[in-house]
């Protein structure tokens, strides 16, 4: 129990002589079963305990996309623009908050650059 199977394919491609590249990736995590906190509680000889149930959780399919663009190059020197998007449809699947994880993460960006010299 808990622990779902996975998949994962990508697909990559460089552009404009190569100054543009390109990549999608999808990931796939199957249906499994596992277990959930009901948020209810059970006094047992003075001791408190948390209930759990069984769950059926839904497969999830999530898709990534990355990029990087060199805007300048100067003989063996040059800028690149970088950036990834994690979650790019915003998927949130199985993933639920609470008080203890008052959050569930989502799409998340990450734009960078980096320089060769």
């Amino acid at each position: 129990m808990d622990i779902p199977l996975r998949a994962q394919v990508g697909l990559s491609g460089s552009f404009f002589d190569e100054r543009l590249t390109l990549g999608l990736a999808a990931n796939y995590n199957f249906a499994y079963d596992g277990v959930e906190d009901t948020d209810d509680n059970e006094s047992i000889d003075g001791v408190l305990h948390d209930i759990w149930d069984d769950k059926a959780f839904a497969a999830v399919l999530t898709v990534d996309l990355s990029g990087s663009y060199k805007f300048a190059s100067v003989d063996d020197h040059g800028m690149t623009l970088n950036f990834k998007v994690v979650n790019l449809f915003n998927e949130l699947g199985n993933a639920k908050s609470s008080n203890g994880n008052p959050w569930v993460i989502g799409r998340t960006l990450w734009v960078g650059a980096s320089a060769e010299f």
